[in-house]
């Protein structure tokens, strides 16, 4: 069927921001397309609101519109949301090779599909797979919260997850959907999850618990390995944990303290009633023994009224010592919550700081790729004087940037309105000269 491209939908699980098309493949394709023309194979399916969606070809589709090409004969064929997942992902094996974005892409396509039942839903025994299952639209595993309670002993209480069965799986039950089961070894005589799939899935559940950010999938504007991402989720997993447990922890030591400290108001109360109720009956005592003339009976008692009042002061005095030390514990507990709270909030700006100055550093060290290229090219016999000259002075511009902007913006904050005033009077005296040298 005679399509235009600007008709033709894109995969409806494709996720183009998270995982957007490869500029070189597109390249690659036009090149292609100019020299022997648009293949028409490709696969769309219509609809229920008539419109058709691509299977695959999203980067031969992009190369032929850049091309210039304005319509060509697509395949029309009946196709299940699931097999638009299973297309799509087995495209980007292809295209994206160990890119973890694709893995994530068609991950999240799997889960999303499940949750609003576009696919069948998966065959798990939650009385056997319970510790591995979790519900759709959610990444996060649903006996988390029962790890979390068992770290103290290092094992796992049985949980029967709570949840819709037609939405629950796991990432066996992905990997299976989507062909990317390993081969089956004695432990796991059905195949086990590739490391791919275990990783993106661990990744969706860190992100969905606000632990990492898009920004730990490439480094040096390059994606990483999805070894790189398994040992990334696996520390990040570690550190909620180590975070929550922590909290719980220090929550459960400010409920004792609280506890110590109703109870020592509690002993307090009872102490003060008990020695005002002794101090009743001895005036009474007292009394009698005045009416009856005993002084000596009437000494006495006065006597020890006195001795117990000054040990019922006492007590008071010891249990005004013990409710400040509660207090001060309390006191620098909270103190001490606030501070990691203040250190856990800056951990992304240090992370930040941390990949600036790697990424200098290796700007001026002998493993920059760019050092090589100016060593071969200021050695050439054949360099002309003039760009020779040419060379120094972008040199010499790169060098004033990183001098006079770069470094400006990092000077304390008081400063920085200053120096980059001072700098820009610099840029136009610098342009004036050169302009008068002209």
């Amino acid at each position: 069927m005679r399509l235009k491209f600007k008709d033709v939908l894109p995969n409806p699980w494709r996720d183009l921001k998270g995982n957007p098309l490869k500029p070189e493949k597109v390249a690659e394709l036009v090149s292609s397309i100019n020299t022997t023309g648009f293949w028409d194979n490709v696969v769309v399916r219509k609809n229920k609101a008539g419109k058709y969606e691509l299977a695959y070809g999203h980067h031969r589709i992009a190369a032929a519109i850049e091309a210039g090409l304005e319509s060509a004969d697509f395949i029309v064929k009946d196709l299940s949301d699931a097999l638009m997942i299973k297309i799509m992902d087995n495209e980007n094996r292809e295209v994206y090779a160990s890119s973890p974005n694709s893995m994530i892409e068609a991950v999240k396509a799997v889960v999303q599909a499940l949750s609003e039942g576009s696919i069948p839903p998966f065959d798990l025994d939650l009385r056997t797979q319970g510790a591995t299952v979790r519900f759709a639209p959610s990444f996060s595993l649903a006996y988390f919260s029962a790890t979390l309670e068992k770290q103290d002993t290092g094992g796992y209480d049985f949980v029967n997850p709570k949840g819709d069965p037609k939405k629950a799986y796991n990432a066996l039950a992905i990997a299976a959907f989507l062909g990317r089961l390993n081969k089956p070894s004695k432990e796991h005589p059905e195949g086990s999850a590739s490391d791919s799939v275990g990783a993106a899935l661990e990744y969706l559940c860190l992100k969905e618990l606000g632990r990492v950010t898009n920004s730990v999938l490439t480094k040096d504007g390059r994606p990483i390995a999805t070894c790189k991402l398994e040992e990334i989720t696996k520390g990040l997993k570690k550190k909620y944990i180590e975070d929550v447990v922590r909290t719980r922890k220090s929550a459960a030591e400010e409920t004792l303290i609280r506890e110590r400290i109703l109870a020592a108001q509690a002993k307090a109360k009872a102490d003060e009633k008990k020695a005002e109720e002794e101090h009743k009956a001895l005036v009474k005592r007292m009394a009698d023994a005045q009416r009856d003339e005993n002084n000596r009976k009437a000494d006495a008692l006065a006597k020890q009224i006195k001795e117990n009042d000054s040990r019922a002061k006492e007590k008071e005095a010891l249990n005004k010592t013990r409710m400040s030390e509660l207090d001060a514990q309390l006191k620098a507990k909270k103190e001490w919550e606030a501070q990691q709270v203040v250190q856990d909030q800056y951990m992304s700006i240090r992370r930040d700081v941390e990949t600036l100055i790697t990424r200098w550093e290796t700007k001026v060290s002998e493993r920059d790729a760019e050092r090589e290229q100016v060593k071969a090219l200021a050695k050439l016999k054949a360099l002309r004087p003039e760009d020779r000259l040419r060379l120094r002075k972008a040199a010499v511009a790169v060098s004033d940037h990183y001098s006079d902007w770069v470094a400006a913006q990092f000077a304390p904050l008081p400063t920085v309105k200053a120096e980059l005033k001072e700098m820009k009077k610099r840029e136009v005296a610098k342009r004036k000269l050169e302009k008068e040298i002209k």
